[in-house]
């Protein structure tokens, strides 16, 4: 039993580590391949795979180089892609919550409620609730349409705030302008560039 255990632990142990200590530069690779691919975004991928190698062999040993890439990949992965999930949630839900805000915020503004229209003289109250209906389509459209229809709904709605109607005070469509429709604008960017 003492003759297996002194072979064991004075031929077969060295013998192993000395193995495995010359396989570590190409696990380290492997892992730095392998963590590459982990990335979400495909045009991350190769220079993330360079940096990431170099930065491995810049350390010295053979083992150090093997610890340094799994500690690389381990921390690195989960961050970028973290990082992609996030802007692709911004993009994505934020510009989308954001315009259907903002595109009924100035439906609320330009528009004239229903109780609003009682004390309106019969022939305006048509024109009204022509407007409401033609205002009511433009913000649905940028809310559903494609970047052509957004781009051109907007422009109505600014269109709208530089030359109100009579019944909206001039006061509260210059706040549009400066407000809701840059915001609007900057959440229509946004979602374009997804």
């Amino acid at each position: 039993m003492t003759t297996v255990l002194w072979f064991a632990t004075s031929v077969l142990l060295p013998l192993v580590l000395i193995e495995f200590s010359e396989l570590a530069p190409w696990l380290a690779r492997k892992v730095v391949v392998l963590g590459a691919r982990c990335i979400a975004d495909r045009s991350l991928r190769e220079r993330y795979e360079e940096e990431w190698w170099e930065g491995v062999e810049a350390w010295p040993g053979k083992l150090v180089k093997l610890a340094r890439a799994v500690f690389l990949v381990g921390l690195a992965v989960p961050r970028i892609n973290w990082d992609l999930f996030d802007a692709w949630w911004q993009r994505e839900v934020g510009a989308r919550v954001s315009i259907a805000v903002l595109s009924r915020s100035a439906h609320v503004c330009f528009g004239v409620d229903p109780v609003g229209r009682l004390f309106l003289r019969r022939e305006t109250r048509a024109r009204v609730k022509k407007f409401n209906y033609s205002l009511a389509i433009v913000c649905k459209s940028i809310r559903t349409g494609d970047a052509a229809d957004r781009a051109e709904a907007l422009s109505v709605l600014e269109f709208l705030a530089a030359d109100p109607p009579l019944w909206v005070l001039p006061s509260l469509a210059r706040s549009v302008e400066r407000t809701t429709l840059k915001d609007l604008s900057r959440a229509l960017k946004l979602r374009e560039n997804a």
